[in-house]
């Protein structure tokens, strides 16, 4: 990815690399890398300047990311690690989002076209470095009545309403629970 924040914006629409290349082009490469490969990037239209700002901020705000050597193949960047969450790619790819997707895709590492050289250090953590909040907003209804039956709790109510119970009893072995 290029430090498109170092460019004008008029510079991305119109200007060209060394080599002749077109930067609005590979400036929408970097946004589908980044946003998912269904994000729409149209150098001509008129939304393309929100797109660059859209991008540079994203890029601003963005935490350092921490991956250890974790790449996608090509026709996997994009996937949603479930159901209705938001695309990984390699752009955005961190490895605790690399770990999940080996631990809940039955692809599993064959998703990947690289994988660190510490990769068993790295899932040594089994809970892919989950708070409990997050193990606990991960849980599907099922599993949230069967936990809140196990801590004893009230059982009644929408998922929202048994996540907040849990997490409010206090920390405790979901795993454990679970097994149950």
């Amino acid at each position: 990815m290029m430090e498109w924040q170092s460019y004008k914006i008029e510079e991305i629409k119109t200007g060209s690399d060394e080599s002749g290349n077109r930067l609005a082009l590979q400036f929408c490469q970097d946004y589908k890398d980044l946003f998912g490969p269904d994000a729409h990037c149209c150098h001509t239209c008129p939304s393309f300047e929100n797109k660059i700002n859209k991008y540079i901020q994203k890029i601003s705000t963005m935490k350092e990311v921490k991956n250890s050597g974790f790449e996608l193949k090509p026709m996997y960047n994009g996937i949603q690690p479930k159901f209705g969450a938001a695309p990984v790619s390699n752009g955005n790819l961190t490895d605790e989002k690399a770990i999940e997707l080996i631990n809940e895709h039955p692809k599993g590492k064959d998703l990947f076209e690289k994988l660190p050289d510490n990769i068993d250090e790295l899932m040594e953590g089994g809970d892919s470095g989950q708070t409990f909040d997050q193990q606990v907003n991960s849980l599907l209804k099922p599993q949230l009545v069967q936990v809140a039956t196990a801590l004893e709790l009230e059982t009644e109510g929408n998922v929202k309403e048994l996540k907040a119970r849990i997490i409010e009893n206090g920390e405790v072995d979901l795993d454990e629970l679970l097994a149950e």
